[in-house]
């Protein structure tokens, strides 16, 4: 039997144990568990930081997500009070219109038809006019009797009401009723835009007979976008009126936007299990929004400037936080105690440190002590 055969084994097996303890730093826990030392040389390669809490202000915050939609003044949808055939159509999907340009015109016999009825109806109300006056007069001076003054009024409220009713449908037409009445009909009537904003839909075309319910287009203000937050019912009570919300596209994350909470709702959405409320965007002239586009949202509740901490450099363990403080040092190792320490509020980078004294904790580098755990 060869009996160097298993020392060479064991010297092979020793260098491989070497070398891997080469890549990868090491912790040295003392017997107590309380004392942490780590090598000058694992120091120095794992870029660990040593300091001391400093005051930060931190914000404590709820997060949800939210999208952005145009508030109920900042929206119209636009139908056609008589229906007609489309003409003119002036503006595509997507472009910009002014409020009261013309979007297209609609032209039909329903068109002329109201405006001759309005033309007699202005004469009918006219007659009914002259004959109540003439009938009330008489009935001071009692010579017509009771009856013929109760008939020449209600016929001339008829006709009043009767003239008024289709004065509104003229304007509402962009017609002159005036001008209607001395006989100028017209063979078509604009339709206008009641707001000036990008056409988020339009589905007529040229040539198209329209009827009166139909939906023709939707004219969008994005100066008039808000902010729509989709809150869970924990967190509701969080919330109040003048509250900052910071929120950004998740496919552009570095660009934060920022809005102020201006309603909590008071309703849960049955299909989300949600709370909707309202934050008004800052500078919403001057920046590129969607409605519609869905966004990410945190809403600042509270905020405060404190002693912190980094979150990394907090050790949690059994219900207890600590740090990594350190004790000592050689040429050859720097020694740490595990030190118990009172929190209070955090943020997602750093913690408030209530425990007074702190100095020499480790910030940065406790994932090596924890990885050995």
């Amino acid at each position: 039997m060869n009996i160097h055969q298993p020392i060479i084994v064991i010297i092979i097996l020793a260098a491989i144990s070497l070398s891997s303890c080469k890549n990868k730093p090491t912790v040295e826990i003392a017997s107590n568990k309380d004392f942490i030392q780590f090598t000058q040389q694992q120091f120095t390669n794992t870029n660990m930081q040593i300091g001391s809490p400093e005051i930060r202000t931190i914000e404590q915050t709820i997060k949800t997500n939210g999208h952005i939609k145009t508030s109920p003044e900042g929206s119209s949808q636009i139908s056609v009070p008589v229906p007609g055939i489309v003409r003119y159509l002036n503006f595509a999907e997507g472009e910009y219109i002014q409020k009261g340009a013309t979007l297209f015109t609609l032209s039909g016999r329903e068109i002329i038809n109201i405006q001759n009825q309005y033309v007699k109806t202005c004469a009918q109300y006219d007659f009914a006019q002259q004959e109540y006056e003439r009938i009330s007069k008489l009935a001071t001076e009692q010579i017509t009797a009771q009856k013929e003054l109760v008939s020449a009024e209600s016929t001339y409220k008829i006709a009043k009401a009767e003239k008024n009713s289709l004065t509104a449908i003229l304007r509402i037409m962009n017609l002159n009723p005036e001008m209607v009445e001395a006989g100028n009909i017209s063979a078509n009537y604009p339709i206008v835009s009641p707001i000036g904003g990008h056409i988020a839909s339009i589905d007529v075309e040229n040539g198209q007979y329209l009827e009166t319910e139909s939906e023709a287009a939707r004219i969008i203000d994005n100066s008039k976008l808000h902010l729509v937050l989709h809150v869970f019912e924990k967190d509701i009570k969080y919330l109040k009126s003048g509250q900052l919300v910071n929120f950004y596209d998740p496919d552009r994350k570095s660009i934060h936007q920022q809005a102020t909470l201006t309603s909590v709702g008071r309703s849960i959405n049955q299909q989300t299990k949600t709370i909707p409320c309202i934050a008004e965007i800052e500078n919403v002239e001057n920046n590129i929004f969607i409605n519609g586009m869905y966004a990410e949202c945190e809403v600042v509740v509270n905020s405060d400037t404190v002693n912190a901490l980094p979150q990394n450099s907090i050790i949690r363990e059994n219900n207890k936080e600590y740090v990594l403080v350190k004790t000592n040092e050689n040429d050859e190792n720097i020694f740490f105690a595990k030190t118990e320490v009172e929190t209070g509020i955090s943020s997602s980078d750093f913690i408030e440190i209530k425990t007074e004294g702190l100095q020499n904790v480790l910030v940065k580098g406790t994932y090596y002590y924890q990885s050995q755990e």
